[in-house]
C-alpha cells in the first residue's frame, strides 16, 4: 500500500519521459537578487505588519564572494564515476535589481532598475561575484539560466511603496521581499511574482520585462538562456509564446503551474499540471522538479532535508525519471548568518556523498543538458 509520500511521488513521476540513466539536476533559484539584511529592526518591521518570519526573510541576501568560493570548492569535489564531470548547479539568475536611490528621488512615482553587475560592485563583499559566476560557468559548476529581469513585480511593488506598507518600511533598508500574508495576496498582490498581471496593459509591461531580461542575459554571458523559471511559478500560455520567440526552449517548474491573475479570471482555471518532458503547443518542454533540498528549513521546522531528498531521488529513479532537485540560494548564504552557510554546505556535502554511494552510476547534468537529451530521444 502506498504511503502519502509514495502517492505524491507516483502522481509526479508516473507520466513522461523515462531513462535507465541515473541523472541528477540541481536547479537553484534567486541568484543575483537583493533580498534581506541582517537587522533586528527589520524583524520588528515584519512583526509590526504581521508578516511571518520564514527562512527567506531571516537568511536570504545578496551572495558574497566567499559564498561562491566555498560552494564551488564543494561542488568540484564530487564527480560522477560515469564521465568524471563534477556536480553542478543550474543557477537561475536575475539580471537587474531595483535602483533604490532613483526611485526615492522620484518620490516613488516611477520604477528604476540597475544592472546586476552594478549591484555587485556596490557591495564590497560581493564585488567579485560576477567574475565568479563566469568562472563557475567555465569550470562547469555554475550554469546560469534566466529567472527574470528582477525577482520583483515592479508595478505592484510601487503600489505598495506608495502606501504605509511593510514594503515601504523595508525600502529604507534597501531591501524588499515581504512574503504575502494570505493565498489571495500571493496571487493578486504578490510583489515578488514578476510575471503576474491583471490586464492587457499590464501584460505589455510584463512582456517588455521578459524581452529586456533575455537581451541583458545575452550581454552578460554571450549566449541566450535555454530555459526559464518564473518567479513564484506564476505564468501563463501567452507568456510562453513570448519566451518561445526569445529563444527559450525549456520551462523549469514544479508539477503544478500557477496561472497569472489575468489568465485565472479569463479562463476560470487556477493551475495546470505538467509532467516530465511534456511539450506545449509551441514545442517548448517542461522540466519538472520532483525532488527538494532546502536545508535552511531544518532550522525552523523539524525536518530532515537530506533523508527527504534521498527518498525523492530514489523514487524518481524507481520510475526511471531524472531527479530534478530544487535548492534555493538561501541555503548557502552567509551574509546574514555564517552558520546558515556552514550548515547548508555541510548538508549538501552529505547529500552528494550519499547520492554517489547509493548510485555509483549517477550523472550530474544541467537543465539545458537534460532538456537537450530528452529532445534527442
Amino acid at each position: 500500500m502506498f504511503s502519502k509520500k509514495g502517492i505524491r511521488s507516483f502522481i509526479t513521476n508516473f507520466r513522461g519521459w523515462r531513462t535507465d540513466r541515473k541523472i541528477v539536476v540541481f536547479e537553484s533559484d534567486d541568484w543575483g537578487t537583493i533580498r534581506s539584511v541582517g537587522s533586528k529592526d527589520v524583524i520588528e518591521i515584519y512583526k509590526k505588519f504581521g508578516i511571518q518570519l520564514n527562512e527567506y526573510n531571516l537568511f536570504d541576501c545578496l551572495e558574497q564572494n566567499e559564498d561562491l568560493i566555498e560552494l564551488f570548492d564543494l561542488l568540484s569535489g564530487f564527480k560522477s564515476n560515469v564521465d568524471g564531470k563534477p556536480s553542478k548547479f543550474t543557477a537561475n539568475c536575475i539580471v537587474k535589481n531595483p535602483d533604490f536611490s532613483s526611485i526615492e528621488k522620484n518620490s516613488f512615482k516611477n520604477y528604476y532598475s540597475e544592472d546586476v553587475r552594478a549591484t555587485f560592485q556596490n557591495s564590497e563583499k560581493s564585488d567579485q561575484v560576477f567574475q565568479l559566476w563566469k568562472q563557475g560557468l567555465q569550470a562547469n559548476l555554475f550554469i546560469p539560466q534566466l529567472h527574470g529581469r528582477e525577482h520583483i513585480n515592479s508595478r505592484i511593488w510601487l503600489e505598495h511603496l506608495n502606501m504605509d506598507s511593510v514594503d515601504r518600511q523595508l525600502f529604507n533598508y534597501r531591501m524588499w521581499g515581504a512574503v504575502a500574508k494570505s493565498q489571495d495576496d500571493f496571487y493578486y498582490r504578490n510583489s515578488m511574482a514578476g510575471l503576474n498581471y491583471r490586464t492587457e496593459s499590464e501584460q505589455f509591461e510584463v512582456v517588455s520585462a521578459i524581452k529586456e531580461s533575455v537581451e541583458l542575459f545575452f550581454q552578460l554571458f554571450g549566449f541566450y538562456s535555454d530555459s526559464y523559471i518564473a518567479n513564484n511559478y506564476i505564468w501563463d500560455p501567452t507568456l510562453e509564446k513570448i519566451l518561445f520567440e526569445n529563444n527559450v526552449k525549456f520551462i523549469q517548474g514544479q508539477p503544478n503551474q500557477l496561472f497569472t491573475t489575468y489568465w485565472r479570471e479569463k479562463t476560470g482555471r487556477k493551475t495546470e499540471r505538467h509532467y516530465q518532458g511534456q511539450r506545449n503547443s509551441l514545442g517548448q518542454m517542461y522540466l519538472i522538479r520532483n525532488c527538494f533540498f532546502e536545508p535552511v528549513t531544518d532550522q525552523l521546522n523539524s525536518t530532515n532535508s537530506i533523508n527527504q531528498c534521498l527518498f525523492e531521488i530514489n523514487e524518481a529513479f524507481k520510475y526511471k525519471k531524472p531527479a530534478i532537485i530544487s535548492t534555493h540560494r538561501v541555503n548557502y548564504m552567509g551574509g546574514i548568518s555564517m552558520d546558515n552557510r556552514i550548515n547548508g554546505l555541510k548538508k549538501l556535502s552529505s547529500l552528494l556523498k550519499k547520492i554517489i554511494e547509493q548510485h555509483p552510476d549517477v550523472e550530474f547534468l544541467s537543465s539545458s543538458e537534460l532538456g537537450n537529451l530528452i529532445a534527442r530521444n
